[in-house]
C-alpha cells in the first residue's frame, strides 16, 4: 500500500495547495492582529507574488481594506514594477479577484512611495503596506514605512540580510522551504555541476558591497576555462544548456566574460543565437534602457547573458535552463535568488534546470554558500556546516543514529529521538560549546515538521542577538524571552540551554575573527531516488508474482 501511495505521488503534477494555507494564516494574523508587521517567506518560483495579490484580495473581501483605507506595493527597481503589474492584471482575471482592488491596491517604486505618500498627509489614505523583496528593508530608506498605524506585509525568498542587519518585522506568519517546493514539484530540482578551476584566488571577502576583492576573479584564464566549460557542455548535450544566465561580482568583470564568450562563440560555430550582457545604469550590449533590453531577451530562443546584480531579483523568463554562479557568494539569499531563474516549473513536469558553480582555491575565504543551503532553512549569520546526508529506501534513522554516535552525544539525547514520527522532513542540527576536546559531546535537536519552526526561530533569534543573550541567565532567555515552557522537551536540562548559548558565542567570536566555525552543525537528508524507484518496482513486481502463484494455486487446487 504505501510503495503504491508514493508510485502515485511520483505521477501527480505540482501541489499549490500551499499558497491557500499561506493566504489562510496570512490573513488570519493580520485580523487578529490590526497594526502588525509579518512576514511571508516563499523561495522563488513559489509564487509569492500571486499569493501577497491573493492576501490583499481577502482582505477588501473581509472588510480589512476598504472606506477609503489603500494598500501599496513598494518595490524596488522598474522592471520589477512592470512585472509585478503585468501579473496583478492576469491574476484578477486568473483568480476571479474583487474588482475593488485596481483602486485599493497600488503598485510604486520605493522613492515614489516614501516622497509622495508617506512624508505626506496622504499617508493617512493607507492602511497596508507591502514589501517585495523584504530583505532590503532593514536599510534606512525604509524606515518610513514601518509606521505604528500600518500594516506590513513582507515579502521575501529567506528572512536573512546578507549585511546582516534584522529586518523591522515581528515575526513570520508563514513560511515555506526550498525542499518543499521541490517535493511538492512546484519547482525543479537543478542539476549541479562542479567546475574545478584549479586557480588560487587571493580574495579576503564576498561581500557584494564592495566590489574590491570580485575584481581578483575577473582574470583571462579563469574566463577562458568558464567560456571552454559552457561550450563543451553546450555541444555535448544539444537538449539542454540552450539559454545561459552567468553571475559574476563586478561590471568590469561582466564585460571582460561578454568579450571572450563573443569570440568563443564565433570559434565554435555559433553554438548560441546571441551573446550579451547587462549590469545597472542601462548598461548592456545594445546600448539601450535596460528594461527594453530584457524585453528582448525573453524573444531569444537560444543566448548567453553575463550580468551583475541585476537578473537575481524579479526577472522571470521561462526559457532559461541554465545558471553559471561564476563568482562564489558568502550570502544564501543572493545564492537562492540566482538559482531562482531556473527552478520554475509551471507545467508542473521535468524540464532542464541546470546550476554550473566554478570553485577557486580560496586560503582566505572561511565560508561560502553552496547548493546544500538551499536545503536549510536555519540563519547562516553565525556561518554554521550545512550538510547533506543521502540514504537509501529504509535506512534513514540508522544513518541518524550513526551520526549521533559518531558525535557521541549522550544517550539520554539520543533516546529523545522517536523514530515513530514521520522521517520525510527530518532535519538534524548538532552544537558543541567546546567541539574539540576529546571528551566534548554533541547536543541534538531533532526537527520534525510539527516542531520545525518553534526551534529554528529560537535558533535564529539567539544567532542574531548572541552578544547579548550571553550575558543573560540561560532560564531568562529560554523561558521569557524565548517563551519555552521549564517541561520543554529539550531545554528542561539545563546543560542544553547553556550550550547552545555558548556554542553560538564561539561561532560569532570564529566569524569575527575570520576562522571556520566548527560548533554547529546543521544536517538534511535526502533519498537516493533511484534505489527508491527500484524498491518501489521490485515491490510491485514481488507482489504481482505473489498474487499470480496464489491464483494458480487455487485453480489447481
Amino acid at each position: 500500500m504505501l510503495n503504491l501511495f508514493k508510485t502515485k505521488k511520483i505521477l501527480q503534477g505540482p501541489d499549490w495547495s500551499f499558497q491557500d494555507e499561506a493566504v489562510k494564516k496570512v490573513v488570519s494574523d493580520f485580523l487578529k492582529e490590526p497594526q502588525s508587521k509579518k512576514l511571508l517567506v516563499i523561495p522563488t518560483g513559489g509564487g509569492k507574488t500571486i499569493v501577497g495579490f491573493k492576501v490583499i484580495n481577502e482582505l477588501i473581501e473581509k472588510g480589512f481594506l476598504k472606506n477609503g483605507k489603500k494598500a501599496v506595493w513598494i518595490v524596488h527597481t522598474k522592471w520589477l514594477k512592470k512585472q509585478t503589474e503585468l501579473k496583478l492584471v492576469s491574476a484578477i482575471e486568473k483568480f476571479h479577484f474583487n474588482k475593488e482592488i485596481l483602486s485599493i491596491l497600488e503598485i510604486r517604486m520605493k522613492s515614489d512611495a516614501r516622497n509622495n505618500i508617506f512624508l505626506t498627509q496622504k499617508s493617512k489614505e493607507y492602511k497596508m503596506v507591502v514589501i517585495d523583496e523584504a530583505h532590503h528593508s532593514a536599510a534606512n530608506t525604509y524606515k518610513d514605512f514601518f509606521r505604528p498605524d500600518v500594516n506590513v506585509l513582507g515579502l521575501t525568498a529567506t528572512p536573512t540580510r546578507t549585511d546582516d542587519l534584522t529586518l523591522d518585522f515581528k515575526d513570520i506568519s508563514y513560511a515555506i522551504t526550498f525542499n518543499e517546493l521541490v517535493k511538492r514539484k512546484v519547482i525543479l530540482l537543478p542539476k549541479f555541476i562542479t567546475v574545478e578551476t584549479g586557480l588560487t584566488i587571493d580574495a579576503r571577502s564576498l561581500n557584494y558591497y564592495s566590489e574590491n576583492d570580485f575584481i581578483k576573479f575577473d582574470i583571462d584564464e579563469r574566463n577562458n576555462i568558464i567560456a571552454e566549460k559552457i561550450f563543451l557542455l553546450k555541444r555535448n548535450n544539444k537538449r539542454s544548456f540552450n539559454k545561459i544566465i552567468i553571475f559574476v561580482g563586478s561590471n568590469a568583470h561582466v564585460k571582460e566574460l561578454y568579450e571572450i564568450l563573443k569570440r568563443k562563440n564565433k570559434f565554435y560555430g555559433n553554438l548560441f543565437k546571441y551573446v550579451g550582457y547587462i549590469y545597472s545604469g542601462d548598461n548592456n550590449d545594445l546600448n539601450i534602457d535596460n528594461d527594453s533590453y530584457l524585453e528582448k531577451q525573453q524573444g531569444i530562443s537560444s543566448s548567453i547573458l553575463v550580468n551583475c546584480m541585476i537578473l537575481n531579483e524579479g526577472y522571470d523568463d521561462p526559457s532559461i535552463d541554465t545558471v553559471i554562479m561564476a563568482t562564489p557568494s558568502n550570502s544564501i539569499l543572493y545564492y537562492m535568488q540566482c538559482v531562482g531563474r531556473v527552478v520554475r516549473n509551471p507545467g508542473g513536469y521535468s524540464s532542464n534546470a541546470n546550476v554550473v558553480e566554478m570553485v577557486d582555491k580560496l586560503p582566505n575565504i572561511n565560508y561560502r554558500i553552496d547548493n546544500r543551503w538551499l536545503f536549510a532553512e536555519i540563519s547562516d549569520l553565525l556561518e554554521p556546516e550545512v550538510i547533506d546526508v543521502s540514504y537509501d529506501f529504509n535506512n534513514k534513522a540508522s544513518v541518524i543514529r550513526k551520526i549521533l554516535l559518531e558525535h557521541k552525544v549522550k544517550a539520554k539525547y539520543i533516546d529523545l529521538f522517536d523514530e515513530k514520527q514521520s522521517l520525510e522532513d527530518f532535519t538534524l542540527l548538532l552544537f558543541a560549546d567546546a567541539p574539540n576536546y576529546e571528551a566534548s559531546t554533541w547536543k541534538p535537536i531533532y526537527l520534525f515538521e510539527k516542531n520545525r519552526s518553534k526551534y529554528i526561530d529560537a535558533f535564529n533569534k539567539i544567532s542574531a542577538n548572541v552578544s547579548e543573550y550571553s550575558r543573560y541567565n540561560d532560564e531568562f532567555v529560554f523561558f521569557q524571552t524565548l517563551n519555552f515552557s521549564k517541561d520543554n522537551y529539550y531545554f528542561r536540562y539545563p546543560e542544553m540551554r547553556i550550550s547552545l548559548i555558548l556554542a553560538l558565542e564561539r561561532a560569532n567570536n570564529l566569524k569575527n575573527l575570520k576562522q571556520k566555525v566548527d560548533c554547529i552543525k546543521y544536517y538534511t537528508f535526502h533519498e537516493t531516488q533511484y534505489k527508491a524507484w527500484w524498491k518501489i518496482i521490485i515491490s510491485l513486481l514481488f507482489k504481482s508474482l505473489t498474487k499470480i502463484y496464489a491464483n494458480l494455486k487455487g485453480s489447481r487446487a
